[in-house]
């Protein structure tokens, strides 16, 4: 799979500490536990406060995961696939 991944910038940095239980980022998983699904990895951390859109190449699926350029940022994301599966 190939994604194209765009970084939207909020200008500003996060003015809260990062969550003590995700001291090396996080996966974000939205695949709602999907038979077909597939993950790629944000640049991390973010540089700022903003969001991430990821669109698989694929599928077409879009996806947005916030960040905020901190340690407990989002580092992976996995997407449930859009394409129609034909079963026999």
């Amino acid at each position: 799979m190939s994604f194209e991944i765009k970084f939207v910038s909020h200008g500003r940095k996060a003015e809260c500490q990062p969550d003590p239980n995700y001291p090396n980022g996080m996966v974000a998983d939205v695949s709602r536990d999907a038979a077909i699904k597939c993950s790629t990895d944000l640049p991390y951390p973010a540089e700022c406060i903003g969001v991430w859109l990821v669109k698989c190449k694929t599928c077409n699926r879009t996806v947005a995961v916030t960040a905020a350029g901190r340690a407990d940022d989002t580092k992976a994301v996995i997407i449930n696939c859009n394409k129609r599966v034909n079963f026999p």
